[in-house]
């Protein structure tokens, strides 16, 4: 056992995803937080964001695969009992989703700031996470888990005590602090169920956004359509509906299709992060993106110092992840990747031994892999080989 204190966990490619789904998603905020246009058409955003969902029907086209490509997912008619329930299901909780992201921008439009929520709120989104996929994916938290969270938290909380955001809360009142909490649960939720449609039932990670981006396309234009019948009302949102096509056609347009590439950028890593990882993963993107936008729009002058908060942070999410292993108390016993290696001891029956003795069959260690002993030369070995799936 190496006697290093701290050991790099399980990382390989992939593991860039999480970092790329951040940098859209600022890239995303940015765009519309700088450009000349100020006025804020949640109408227009939203019909944007339906098509950034919808874009991902490209992807099987330009990689040239179909769902019967992807391993280990039914070919097409073994899953079409409750076919129409999953999806009906999925839409309903998207519905709930996005109006609890929406409702605080139509209620409170110009009085909120992207950077305003606190970083208490990613925390409770980590324990939320921690809990409904325990409940729905069955999936097992030990406790450099435990210890990750505790240790998040109080280092969020700390940064906001020193950026004094609990005042900024009281002030805004209980609807909007409850409005915030109920959407960091339809947050997690959603990107549960989502999970659960792909790793349980095999559903195509882009059919469940082609169909995320019909439903927003659809409750979209109903909006628009009470927009457009009651056009007196003095609701922010439909004042500035009007307002913003008072812009220069020209930039209505290019902000439209910038919003759309990056969100359609977005909204394709999103489902890959879902489809390659676990929900938890999506914490990098919240925590990443919430400590740029407070360097960036925060006046306090105290936000260089979470710097060190945030560094905190950071290091203890990346224990949560098992991106990195504290390899002492037994804190490190329990990651991902040291029960595959107790597990592949087991199979091999070696427990501490060279595994490449006495391997005389080819063994499945999991969906992935295989062990292929070659019994054909003198000192026997064994090579761990990706499976060859009937498809291939």
């Amino acid at each position: 056992m190496s006697k290093q204190f701290i050991l790099l966990g399980e990382l390989s490619k992939k593991h860039l995803l999480p970092l790329f789904l951040a940098l859209s998603y600022l890239t995303y905020l940015l765009i519309n937080w700088f450009y000349p246009i100020k006025v804020k058409n949640n109408i227009i955003d939203l019909y944007s964001n339906s098509l950034g969902f919808a874009g991902i029907i490209i992807i099987p086209y330009i990689f040239k695969f179909t769902q019967n490509d992807i391993p280990n997912i039914p070919k097409e008619g073994e899953i079409q009992k409750n076919k129409y329930l999953h999806y009906f299901i999925l839409i309903v909780i998207f519905i709930l989703y996005t109006a609890a992201r929406e409702i605080p921008g139509f209620l409170y439009q110009g009085q909120l700031s992207d950077s305003d929520d606190p970083f208490a709120y990613i925390g409770l989104e980590m324990i939320c996470l921690t809990v409904v996929s325990v409940f729905l994916l069955k999936y097992k938290y030990y406790k450099h888990h435990i210890l990750s969270i505790i240790g998040f938290v109080i280092w969020g909380n700390a940064c906001d005590l020193l950026l004094e955001y609990y005042p900024h809360i009281l002030d805004s009142g209980p609807a909007l602090m409850i409005i915030k909490i109920i959407g960091v649960i339809f947050d997690v939720i959603f990107f549960n169920v989502q999970k659960y449609m792909m790793e349980i039932l095999y559903y195509p990670y882009w059919r469940i956004n082609i169909i995320l981006g019909i439903t927003l396309f659809c409750v979209t234009t109903i909006i628009l359509i009470y927009v457009l019948i009651d056009k007196n009302s003095d609701v922010a949102f439909v004042v500035n509906f009007y307002k913003y096509f008072e812009y220069n056609a020209g930039l209505i347009i290019g902000k439209i299709l910038l919003s759309t590439i990056s969100f359609s950028i977005f909204t394709t890593l999103c489902i890959l992060n879902i489809y390659y990882f676990n929900p938890n993963y999506f914490i990098i993107n919240f925590q990443l993106s919430k400590f740029v936008l407070t360097l960036i729009d925060s006046e306090n002058q105290k936000k260089f110092y979470c710097i060190i908060f945030f560094l905190l942070q950071t290091f203890f999410l990346l224990i949560y992840l098992e991106i990195i292993e504290l390899n002492f108390l037994g804190l490190n016993y329990n990651t991902k990747r040291n029960i595959e290696i107790r597990g592949l001891q087991d199979l091999t029956g070696e427990n501490g031994r060279d595994s490449s003795l006495g391997v005389t069959r080819t063994i499945d260690v999991n969906e992935d892999y295989t062990i292929i002993p070659d019994n054909n030369i003198k000192e026997p070995f064994v090579e761990m080989t990706p499976k060859i799936t009937e498809d291939a």
